[in-house]
């Protein structure tokens, strides 16, 4: 991989010469000068090593730059597309990154050099990743325009990477999977879409977005969708969750991040689904800080979870700061979910901040777990679970060292219970020194 930092585009009057060229394409300093030279400074330095170095295993570049003038921006893509021409890459490079954060209102991006560098630098793409990060000026035709020009020119592509944290989309962008000169030419089978503190975008906005996307892209074999900070509410839940099933049937690995969502309640997670959907072998949902999200919530989650527990084999929760989750729900996952799923290879639960559960609630989660005899990998954070003792810590102990033998990296997280005593907790560590990895974090 060649990585390209640029963190401001400016000039400079001297910089020092490279005393020696290096032996392999690997040991050039990417990151050191581009922190102070300029693009073409640094190209100029590159070019005089290039004759001494091989290319042959260059295969993915990434580009990573912020606080850009509009010129700034123009001449770095410029600079990089005549920099890959000359230097034949566009045979080779595989994989391209590219992150833009922005600060300077004023500053218009222009995606149509973005599209040359697609079709004439790296039309062999097979994996692209943009990231644009409080990007103000971010317009409806921009993101089309970006689209079709992904679906033209990389026809190779099967790993689509989208970040738009931060930047004022709208219902209007969100059609951007839409365009039959993008829908029919993709042919992805990875798509991670982050539309993080994307907060102009209303429900017409999201069921536009999964309509075009579920219809364009029905061979996803992976799909991410990070919607944190967003006005995403249970109706366009429920729409996603129903298109999912019914369009994306060769999906194996789903990932769904609703952090801080304050109308997320999570509750029509379960309302589809049938034996012609998609047999799901990775399972992540994160609500991190969603209010709302109570043990009607958790009980959704375990019945989505349940009809896929014939091929389930990586489930990760995250219900941190989910204040409302009590022993009832606990007991509802433990009960259901993590008792028919003997399957299980991988459980990561993050109940951090969650004031109300017991030591009752840690001991049917300790059972729960205690049943899964194919685990390999187990992580449980309970950070500030204050009402948790050392007879459900103990109870969690015994279940894991008893009944997991084939545990082989185990994470608890006990930091800020304060009615664990750290003999018990240092118990724990010693019960644990035969899992090969393992970490028993507390104060």
């Amino acid at each position: 991989m060649i990585k390209l930092f640029k963190t401001s585009y400016q000039t400079t009057t001297s910089y020092p010469e490279a005393t020696s060229p290096p032996s392999s394409l690997h040991q050039i300093p990417c990151s050191p000068p581009f922190d102070t030279f300029p693009f073409r400074t640094w190209l100029s330095i590159y070019k005089k090593w290039q004759k001494l170095c091989s290319l042959n295993s260059t295969s993915s570049l990434e580009l990573n730059h912020k606080h850009f003038t509009s010129s700034g921006y123009q001449n770095l893509l410029k600079d990089l597309l005549q920099f890959s021409k000359s230097h034949s890459l566009h045979h080779q490079v595989k994989k391209f990154e590219f992150r833009f954060e922005g600060h300077d209102r004023r500053l218009r991006l222009n995606f149509s050099i973005l599209e040359r560098i697609f079709k004439e630098a790296f039309p062999h793409l097979e994996a692209l990743s943009l990231s644009f990060t409080n990007v103000q000026t971010i317009i409806h035709k921009d993101v089309q325009s970006l689209m079709v020009a992904i679906g033209r020119q990389l026809t190779r592509l099967k790993e689509l990477k989208l970040k738009f944290e931060g930047c004022p989309l709208w219902d209007g962008n969100m059609g951007m999977f839409g365009s039959k000169e993008t829908g029919n030419y993709l042919r992805i089978t990875r798509l991670e879409l982050n539309l993080t503190n994307c907060s102009f975008i209303k429900n017409k906005g999201f069921d536009v977005l999964f309509h075009s996307f579920t219809r364009a892209l029905s061979k996803l074999v992976e799909l991410k969708l990070n919607f944190s900070k967003t006005g995403i509410d249970d109706l366009n839940l429920d729409k996603l969750m129903s298109l999912i099933n019914k369009r994306l049937v060769h999906l194996e690995a789903l990932e769904l991040d609703f952090t801080g969502c304050k109308n997320i309640r999570g509750s029509s997670l379960s309302s589809s689904g049938d034996e012609s959907g998609p047999k799901l072998t990775k399972l992540s949902l994160i609500f991190d800080s969603c209010a709302d999200f109570a043990d009607k919530g958790l009980s959704a989650v375990t019945s989505l979870a349940d009809k896929h527990q014939a091929t389930i084999k990586n489930f990760c929760l995250s219900l941190t700061k989910c204040q409302n989750i009590t022993d009832t729900g606990i007991e509802i996952l433990s009960e259901g979910f993590l008792k028919s799923s003997t399957n299980l290879k991988e459980v990561v639960l993050d109940l951090g901040l969650c004031p109300k559960i017991t030591d009752k609630g840690l001991k049917v989660l300790s059972c729960g777990v205690g049943r899964l005899e194919k685990l390999e990998k187990l992580g449980i954070n309970l950070f500030a679970c204050n009402q948790i003792s050392d007879k459900g810590v103990k109870i969690l102990g015994e279940e894991i060292q008893g009944k997991l033998k084939n545990l082989v990296d185990l994470n608890l997280d006990f930091l800020y219970v304060n009615n664990v005593s750290k003999m018990m907790l240092n118990n724990l560590v010693v019960m644990f020194n035969g899992i090969k990895k393992h970490s028993i974090n507390f104060i």
